[in-house]
């Protein structure tokens, strides 16, 4: 059975290690009162063969893995 420390430095070690593989963007807009949209930019040109990949696929662990034409929407 993993423990909690060993799930927490595995999942350091994969941030550390896939940090090059993709960037992710995010653009905040704070209103006065807390409240306000976040709009969140996935760069994954770096893994592209990757992604192509995953496009070709209807559905990865159960979620549907939307086409070329609804990302660019």
């Amino acid at each position: 059975m993993i423990t909690y420390f060993s799930r927490l430095f595995i999942a350091l070690i994969s941030c550390f290690l896939l940090s090059g593989c993709f960037d992710i963007v995010e653009e905040v807009v704070l209103q006065a009162d807390g409240s306000g949209p976040i709009k969140a930019t996935v760069n994954l040109s770096k893994s592209k063969t990757k992604v192509a990949s995953l496009i070709k696929l209807e559905k990865v662990d159960g979620m549907k893995i939307p086409k070329p034409a609804d990302i660019r929407k």
